[in-house]
C-alpha cells in the first residue's frame, strides 16, 4: 500500500506548529532598485515560522564530542530556506550553513537547516 505523502507533509506541519516556536527565517530580495552598474537590492523579506530545534553531537574515537551542530525543523510552505540566509532563534540572528529537504516519496515534507556557530 502507498503512502500518503501529502497527507503525511501536511500533518508533520500541524506537529510542529503544535509543540515548535517561533523563528525568523531573512529571505534577501532579489529585486534591483538600483542600476545594472550599482545594484542595491530592496528590503529583506522576513516568514515567520515554526521550528523545532535539536542539537547533534559530533565524537571522535574516544567519545570526545567535537562538534556540536545545532539544527532545526521547519516545515514546508511559505519559504524555501537556503544557504546563506539569515535566520533569527530566540532574538539572536544566525546565518543559515546548509538546509536540506526531507522528501521521501518525492513530496518535501519539511527543512532541516543547520546553522552556523
Amino acid at each position: 500500500m502507498a503512502e500518503d505523502w501529502s497527507s503525511i507533509a501536511t500533518e508533520i506541519a500541524g506537529e510542529i506548529a503544535d509543540i515548535g516556536f517561533d523563528v525568523v527565517i531573512e529571505q534577501p530580495s532579489d529585486t534591483n532598485i538600483g542600476t545594472e552598474a550599482d545594484p542595491e537590492y530592496g528590503p529583506a523579506i522576513e516568514h515567520s515560522v515554526k521550528a523545532i530545534e535539536r542539537m547533534l553531537r559530533k565524537k571522535d574515537a574516544e567519545g570526545v564530542v567535537t562538534e556540536t551542530v545545532r539544527s532545526l525543523m521547519v516545515p514546508t510552505g511559505t519559504v524555501v530556506p537556503q544557504k546563506g540566509y539569515r535566520i533569527q532563534v530566540r532574538g539572536k540572528w544566525h546565518r543559515i550553513q546548509e538546509c536540506y529537504t526531507l522528501a521521501p516519496g518525492g513530496v518535501d515534507l519539511m527543512y532541516r537547516i543547520e546553522l552556523v556557530s
